[in-house]
């Protein structure tokens, strides 16, 4: 039934450290989101964080993505033995992470943020190799979030070939 979707479960009982994980990890519980948990993540947090973070200097948001990144392997990482589920449906920082990869340097505008997350949640959800292979053989933190950053760099590097090719269609 519709309804039962949206109700919330708790999380198990844990500690500060594992409850601040579990908030970072679920992006404040935009993970519970009960359709595709990862493409609402990549709207409510990727795109207006794109939108923040364009206007700053390239070394400034690889330090931002860099730390985006190693905070989403420990939530990750923590949030998978509170969960006891590896890789579970909750967990979507690393959606964001990825995210913030796909349209890394890329012109700052609504149709990059429109076509990097089209193309990043097609990349994620079929896990062209070798994030296939992450995905299946990377445990923790790191199988988590490494593949959803091999496919931000797919999306990002099919931007750029799009906008290479097709700059009248692409708008970038």
């Amino acid at each position: 039934m519709l309804k039962d979707r949206f109700r919330l479960k708790p999380f198990p009982e844990s500690s500060g450290f594992r409850r601040v994980a579990l908030l970072v990890a679920t992006l404040a519980h935009v993970g519970r989101f009960p359709f595709a948990p990862g493409t609402a993540a990549t709207i409510v947090w990727g795109i207006p964080s794109f939108f923040v973070l364009g206007w700053i200097s390239r070394p400034k948001y690889i330090v931002v993505v860099c730390v985006a990144f190693l905070l989403a392997l420990w939530a990750s990482h923590t949030s998978e033995k509170v969960l006891a589920e590896k890789d579970s449906p909750l967990i979507v920082v690393d959606e964001w992470v990825g995210y913030l990869v796909a349209v890394a340097f890329l012109p700052w505008s609504f149709e990059t943020a429109l076509f990097g997350l089209v193309l990043f949640r097609i990349f994620d959800i079929f896990k062209v190799y070798p994030a296939s292979w992450v995905d299946t053989n990377l445990s923790g933190g790191l199988g988590v979030v490494l593949d959803d950053v091999l496919a931000g760099c797919y999306a990002n590097l099919t931007l750029r070939l799009l906008a290479w090719f097709l700059p009248q269609w692409v708008g970038l």
